[in-house]
């Protein structure tokens, strides 16, 4: 493959600019109806949701934002796509998340809807086709790139005759704007970056394995391993499907993977470039044909492989404290087999079959500036996580 370890004078002087932590996402899914067909929203479902007398109470909007009017939630041709503010704290993601979520169920009786989905892929017939408004007949937004190959990855496709459509879960990494208008240097590393993202989060989404054939199918079309865009707010990384949306404990996992590689690659950075640039046509074999097994293997050795790598005790972060997203309560539980064991065990039996409803509690209400009151230093980050999975911590309203 021709992806290589860039080299320049400097190179780890730039990267130490870039606002690794901030963190941000826009997953999709999907509406259906009563007979699972496919309901395209439209921004005038949306300005709907608006209208609703419980639009407070129900808590579509974060108030953090200050937002009057839903601004979570956005039509993306035949998907519904989620847009939960970007932050620093993995709390204030999940609540956003779950916010943006309960707008969603406000949509099932203005759309006709009977249910979400939330899967990677999703077969629409001809006829329902044919009934969607014009904007979810077209495939069409900015190209993404291909970080191995540097060449465009996803493939222009007819809107009309392909039968799929497909529910991303776009990871959003920041970096301050200076460095991204102002340094060349830093852009050449975007590859390296993302191929280190692969290495960490990728194989992560696949060792999940829920909707493994769904999964499969999207990355013959829609992200492949290595998918990127590069924002105006930092790097987007395109090659994770929806599946994490499904359990709030999947974020916690999901995000802190996705910042723990990026804080990796910051700190020991020709190292993870070159873990990436080693295993290259191995990992995006695995990834895009959602090999399982091998990528619970490949996970556990670079892992092991980072934890080599920590020289002083600031570096401790990286990986080590994963095991609590997911209750584990042994110093060894962070190991990858520990960790994928307690998911198989604890988390994944609930999911399968199960519907954001009840995996997000979202029958529930509760009282806003108690979530945040808190502030960033509590167990699992300001309280994002116990308010939704411990509810009986917190007042409802």
């Amino acid at each position: 493959m021709p992806f290589k370890v860039p080299e320049f004078p400097g190179a780890e002087d730039v990267i130490v600019g870039w606002d690794v932590g901030s963190v941000g996402a826009d997953p999709e899914l999907f509406v259906l109806d009563d007979k699972e067909h496919v309901l395209a929203p439209t921004q005038e479902h949306i300005q709907k949701i608006n209208e609703l007398e419980t639009a407070d109470k129900l808590g579509i909007d974060s108030p953090r934002r200050g937002a009057k009017t839903n601004t979570m939630l956005a039509p993306d041709g035949a998907q519904l796509e989620l847009h939960p503010a970007g932050t620093h704290c993995r709390g204030w993601l999940v609540d956003d998340l779950r916010h943006a979520l309960k707008g969603a169920t406000q949509l099932l009786p203005i759309m006709g809807g009977s249910r979400l989905a939330i899967v990677p892929a999703v077969q629409v017939t001809l006829s329902t086709r044919k009934r969607f408004p014009p904007s979810a007949n077209i495939f069409g937004c900015d190209p993404d790139w291909d970080a191995y190959s540097l060449a465009q990855s996803t493939k222009p496709m007819n809107a009309m005759t392909h039968a799929w459509r497909y529910g991303a879960g776009h990871i959003h990494l920041g970096m301050s704007r200076v460095h991204l208008e102002a340094s060349a240097d830093v852009l050449q590393w975007v590859p390296a970056f993302i191929c280190v993202q692969d290495m960490y989060t990728g194989l992560l989404g696949v060792s999940l394995d829920l909707a493994s054939e769904l999964a499969k199918r999207r990355r013959k079309h829609v992200g492949k391993a290595g998918c990127f865009r590069v924002q105006p707010h930092g790097i987007e990384y395109r090659t994770p499907d929806n599946s994490w949306l499904r359990h709030p404990k999947l974020v916690y996992l999901i995000i802190d993977y996705a910042r723990s590689a990026a804080g990796l690659f910051k700190l020991r950075t020709k190292e993870m470039a070159a873990l990436a640039s080693s295993n290259a046509k191995q990992a995006v074999q695995i990834i895009n044909e959602n090999d399982v097994p091998a990528a619970r293997k490949m996970l556990e050795a670079n892992v092991e492989f980072a934890r080599s790598l920590r020289k002083e005790e600031k570096d401790k972060y990286c990986f080590d404290d994963l095991y609590m997203q997911i209750g584990g309560g042994s110093d060894m539980a962070h190991k990858v087999p520990n960790l994928l064991q307690a998911y198989d065990e604890q988390i994944r039996p609930g999911i399968e079959g199960a519907s954001p409803a009840k995996e997000w509690a979202l029958d529930k209400v509760y009282k806003q500036a108690q979530l945040y009151s808190d502030g960033c230093h509590g167990k699992f980050c300001g309280g994002g996580f116990d308010a939704v999975m411990a509810p009986q911590r917190r007042a409802v309203v």
